[in-house]
């Protein structure tokens, strides 16, 4: 694998490639590049069937983590456990070969995360920063590769707020908007009026897509007595194999039961002063991209005044580098999203070519 060494880059682009925006979620892990299940298993030997890995030295012990395709059931704060370390380092990783690059000789990152909205505040923002080591060296080994950088500098934001940055044409005009980030675990509430967060309407429900396929199949076993499973169900919303015997026996139903779980969700919000018959929705997150037809009809039949959706599961992360640039590097949205147009574009054609 040829990467280029991070430290031979200069001036603005050093700077674009040296920050990465992570969005650690209850469901998967995001990046500019990358998306992966946010679930690990530890090991003090190496799986010889595993094909990625995270080796770290901790404390003389040498320590394996493979990556898994079940995520974590995250506790409410984050940081009170290393999974979130654990993953983001996965991510740093993952997104770094994406970008052809590799970090070592301490070489300073920056990074670019969220929290949820709900949670957000000076004193929590800062709680996460802190959870980042900046200022420590961090050394590890993705599969052969070696990693070794220190974390110069964390930026915290809110969650929505990085996919309303990342897509502020989506909003243009708008000095209204609510912003629902439908999740792995929770779903978030945030409401925006005039590019302003509204504090007093930030809510956070325990509902999200992993409870959702939990839901469906404890359903079908008491309809039907078949035991289909929470990954046959994600196929099933997003469309996998159309041909496959779950698809064909039992889409129907998981689509009616994920309407069903949909309109209770957003009912609960109404029912809590949530004015979305006024108010234009935007949704984003997980969710989005596995429900987008019943969020049409959900917006239809409970009387949204306006309905939009952000159906990139990184947009977050994306906008998490974007808010980032401007107070670290003084770089404008619009500069890095001609970098990263100009180096998606050369990458693709690159592939195209082999």
């Amino acid at each position: 694998m040829n990467l280029k060494p991070l430290q031979d880059f200069s001036g603005e682009e050093r700077s674009i490639l040296g920050l990465f925006g992570i969005d650690v979620g209850n469901h998967d892990t995001k990046s500019r590049h990358t998306v992966f299940a946010s679930g690990y298993k530890k090991d003090l030997v190496l799986n010889k069937l595993a094909t990625e890995y995270i080796e770290i030295e901790n404390n003389g012990v040498t320590e394996y983590y493979t990556p898994t395709l079940e995520p974590f059931n995250f506790a409410n704060d984050k940081t009170a456990t290393d999974e979130m370390w654990i993953l983001s380092l996965f991510s740093i990783a993952k997104e770094a070969i994406a970008r052809g690059i590799s970090i070592s000789n301490k070489e300073g990152i920056v990074l670019a995360i969220g929290m949820p909205p709900g949670d957000f505040n000076e004193k929590n923002a800062i709680a996460y920063k802190e959870y980042y080591r900046p200022g420590s060296e961090v050394k590890f080994y993705y599969k052969n590769i070696p990693f070794d950088f220190i974390i110069e500098d964390v930026f915290v934001t809110a969650q929505c707020w990085g996919a309303a940055a990342q897509y502020k044409s989506l909003i243009k005009g708008l000095n209204d908007v609510y912003f629902i980030d439908i999740g792995g675990i929770t779903t978030d509430v945030m409401r925006m009026v005039r590019n302003q967060i509204q504090s007093d309407s930030i809510d956070s429900y325990k509902e999200g897509v992993k409870k959702l396929f939990m839901q469906i199949s404890k359903q079908l076993r008491s309809e039907t007595g078949n035991n289909v499973s929470p990954l046959q169900i994600a196929d099933v919303l997003s469309g996998k194999d159309e041909s496959s015997s779950i698809y064909v026996k039992f889409s129907t139903r998981i689509h009616e039961l994920a309407y069903d779980w949909l309109k209770n969700l957003f009912t609960s919000m109404i029912t809590a002063g949530a004015e979305f018959s006024l108010t234009p929705v935007v949704t984003l997150g997980g969710g989005p991209l596995l429900l987008e037809d019943e969020l049409r009809k959900v917006s239809s039949d409970l009387g949204f005044y306006e309905w939009k959706s952000i159906t990139d599961n990184r947009a977050n992360a994306i906008g998490y580098e974007s808010i980032a640039a401007v107070p670290k590097y003084k770089i404008k949205k619009k500069a890095l999203d001609e970098y990263w147009a100009k180096f998606d574009w050369e990458h693709k054609e690159s592939a195209d070519e082999e």
